[in-house]
């Protein structure tokens, strides 16, 4: 499970912290409007640079507020 809770819009960059399994310090993911292109500020807790699982998630749910231009100010992914 993600926790995504939205930082802001800026100049069609769009900010979300994100949360792993609701425990220990946010990180900072982002995506880009205009070209698709998402990263990373500041990795979560728990989370790694080299293994990305807990924000392929959190990106294609971003890809999706993208897509419908909708941008919830908090959600959650879970998978099982």
């Amino acid at each position: 499970m993600v926790k995504l809770r939205k930082k802001e819009i800026k100049d069609g960059i769009i900010y979300y912290y994100y949360q792993i399994e609701g425990k220990g310090e946010w990180g900072e993911l982002f995506i880009n409007t205009n070209n698709g292109q998402n990263g990373w500020n500041i990795l979560a807790e728990g989370d790694v640079e080299w293994f990305d699982n807990w924000r392929q998630h959190a990106y294609y749910r971003m890809r999706e507020y993208v897509k419908e231009n909708n941008y919830p100010e908090t959600d959650m992914v879970a998978w099982g």
